[in-house]
């Protein structure tokens, strides 16, 4: 087993484990030597993960391959410094190649070429459609009788080693009602996209999606995704490294020692941070929704008034207090949204097929978490995927000098936990991987409001003598042990 920790000469750096191209004739095609980039995007508001990559041919191995994209590429990289006999640390796959870019000629007789792949499962879900009625059924068992009736049939030859599982958080968070839909040759995804806006949870979290990441198919809310992190190993980002690690050097100077998993947590560029767009707030229904619900068949038309104040918790998800502002919501009128009831298609069912209670809620509570997100650059780590709860610790723009405390440099408006709902991760030829993390939430460590955000029971001079960070009876968490820095799944 290779310890790839010892092959790290920085953070940022990674292995190819496989690079393969597949073509529909049964050749396989080793790329390792020829590429030149490879882009891979996760998102937690698409069901399939994509990417391209760039190649540098000088054998024209391109044209061998089939002019119908039925072609695939096998990928396969882990990060140095992660242990990459576990699954979890490594970006791999088998991807549909759908797309070929221009030719550009780069140098005689050397081209370059991008192919834009994307999960199997796309390429059947772009040429298959679902011809099927589910009558009061649980959401969890409509999706995965989806995936196993229309995915993973014998006439869409995707290996059963290849194939993936659901992903849902049913056993500690059960969605509150089942569903009935038909499905009138739709896609695979459609149905998907249906299931996620009609299903809502016991504790009245509607943000359900249904996306892919590097563990396979997920159905999750926000509170799914924070209750599987809690009580997990997850990964703090900081712009500096406070906490770096020195040694005196034989010359009498001072040597950086280098740590790939801490350096890996330096947060390179940071965008968006402070970013408010009042005016998207008030068209996604962040601040206020109307649904008005016209029933055709009984005459009957009705309002309801859907805020933050009545759908969300007491509480944030993440971190102390909610972003909005009660006062601008009491006094909006809220964005109009018209609903017809959508009558029930079986007879003797329940009504498991409106959406009338459910796109309230979910307007309201996605604009409270995607309007108040963050895009943050770091060097490269395979293990980072979508929706991981990542700690951030942002620096405020003072001038910051020796000895002054966390409570001096650490910006508390918008430093705190996250969700991380996009990844794009970026690799090259020279060896260099990077990443950018889409990171979103719905709450923050002090009132926004504030000039110079304090704990609410403490004063100033209390916080200076509060214990260190880490230790027993402090409100700030410490430091991850270098050693053991993992990331939640």
């Amino acid at each position: 087993m290779t310890d790839t920790n010892k092959l790290a000469s920085a953070a940022g750096t990674f292995k190819i484990l496989n690079l393969t191209l597949l073509s529909s004739s049964g050749n396989s095609y080793d790329i390792k030597t020829k590429f030149k980039d490879l882009h891979i995007f996760e998102d937690i508001f698409s069901p399939f993960i994509s990417g391209k990559i760039t190649l540098v041919d000088t054998s024209d191995v391109i044209d061998l391959f089939s002019k119908h994209s039925t072609d695939l590429l096998q990928i396969d990289l882990v990060s140095l410094g992660l242990e990459e006999s576990d699954q979890k640390n490594r970006v791999s796959g088998t991807y549909w190649i759908y797309k070929r870019g221009d030719r550009i000629m780069t140098a005689e007789r050397t081209i370059e070429i991008t192919l834009f792949f994307a999960t199997m499962e796309m390429m059947i879900d772009t040429h298959t459609v679902v011809k099927h009625s589910y009558k009061d059924k649980p959401v969890k068992e409509v999706l995965e009788d989806i995936i196993k009736k229309y995915y993973y049939t014998e006439k869409a030859e995707i290996p059963e080693n290849l194939q993936k599982k659901l992903i849902t958080n049913e056993a500690n968070n059960p969605i509150s009602r089942n569903i009935s839909f038909v499905s009138n040759l739709w896609p695979a995804s459609k149905c998907f996209t249906f299931c996620q806006n009609h299903s809502i949870d016991d504790e009245g979290d509607a943000t359900y999606f249904f996306f892919e990441n590097k563990h396979g198919f997920n159905f999750l809310n926000f509170n799914d995704m924070v209750k599987m992190a809690n009580g997990t190993p997850f990964i703090t980002l900081s712009e500096s490294n406070f906490t770096a690690n020195t040694k005196d050097s034989a010359g009498g100077g001072v040597e950086v020692e280098i740590d790939v998993n801490m350096d890996s947590t330096i947060i390179t560029g940071a965008r968006r941070i402070g970013q408010v767009d009042a005016m998207k707030i008030y068209q996604d229904g962040g601040m206020k929704m109307v649904v008005h619900n016209l029933d055709i068949l009984k005459k009957e038309y009705k309002s309801e008034i859907v805020s933050p104040l009545d759908v969300l918790p007491k509480e944030p998800l993440l971190n102390d207090r909610y972003i909005f502002d009660a006062d601008l919501v009491g006094n909006t009128d809220g964005i109009q949204a018209c609903v017809q009831t959508e009558y029930d298609l079986f007879e003797n069912s329940k009504d498991t097929t409106s959406n009338v209670s459910v796109i309230g809620p979910r307007s309201v509570s996605i604009s409270n978490f995607m309007n108040n997100s963050i895009e943050l650059d770091l060097l490269g780590r395979t293990d980072y995927t979508v929706g991981q709860m990542i700690e951030v610790n942002l620096v405020k723009k003072i001038e910051i000098f020796k000895g002054d405390g966390e409570e001096k440099y650490k910006d508390f408006k918008y430093s705190g936990r996250y969700i991380c709902s996009a990844v794009s991760h970026y690799f090259t030829v020279n060896n260099k991987h990077t990443v950018t993390l889409e990171l979103c939430r719905d709450g923050v460590l002090f009132d926004l409001g504030e000039s110079n955000p304090e704990p609410d029971t403490k004063d100033k001079s209390e916080i200076k003598q509060q214990p260190q960070p880490g230790t027993p009876g402090s409100n700030i968490p410490g430091p991850q042990p270098t050693a053991s820095l993992n990331v939640g799944s």
